[in-house]
C-alpha cells in the first residue's frame, strides 16, 4: 500500500493523541492537531493561496472540538475509569495513607509516599510511630495513630 504525505500525517496525528491521551500534558495533542490541520489542507483540492488561511480555519474547528468533546466529557470519563488516582489532587491522595512522623525543626510532619505534611492530631504519639492521616485542611494533615500490630 502507497501512502501519501497526508495519510502519513494523520497517522502521525493519530499516534500522538493515542500517546497524549496517556499523559496529563496537551503538548502531543497540539502537535497532533497541527499535523492533522496540515494533512486535511492537502487533501482540499482549493487553490495554493488558500492552503495557508485553512490551515487555521481547519485548526479553529479541531480545537473547537478537543474543548468541546474531548475535555470535558471524554478525558473526564477515561480518567475516572482507568487512572483514578493519577489525576487526584496531592491532598486527595494522601487521605487515608499512612506515614512515619518526623519532627523538622521543632514542626511535627508526617511524612507519606515521599512527601512531608504539617502535622495536627498525634500530640501523644512519639516521633517515628506510625499515623494515618484522616483529612488535609488547609495544607495540614490531621492524623490519627495507628494501634501496632
Amino acid at each position: 500500500m502507497d501512502w501519501d504525505i497526508s495519510q502519513v500525517l494523520l497517522a502521525i496525528s493519530a499516534t500522538c493523541i493515542l500517546l497524549d491521551a496517556c499523559f496529563k500534558s496537551d503538548v502531543l495533542t497540539c502537535i497532533a492537531y497541527a499535523l492533522a490541520a496540515f494533512a486535511f489542507v492537502l487533501m482540499t483540492p482549493v487553490a495554493l493561496m488558500w492552503k495557508f488561511p485553512l490551515v487555521f480555519a481547519y485548526l479553529a474547528v479541531i480545537i473547537s472540538l478537543h474543548f468541546v468533546f474531548w475535555k470535558t466529557t471524554l478525558q473526564p470519563w477515561l480518567h475516572s475509569k482507568f487512572a483514578p488516582q493519577m489525576y487526584a489532587e496531592r491532598a486527595e491522595r494522601v487521605i487515608g495513607g499512612t506515614g512515619e512522623l518526623v519532627m523538622i525543626e521543632g514542626r511535627r510532619m508526617v511524612r507519606v509516599d515521599d512527601e512531608l505534611w504539617p502535622c495536627s492530631g498525634c500530640r501523644e504519639v512519639s516521633p517515628g510511630s506510625r499515623i494515618m492521616v484522616l483529612r488535609v485542611n488547609g495544607g495540614v494533615a490531621e492524623c490519627s495513630p495507628i494501634g501496632e500490630p
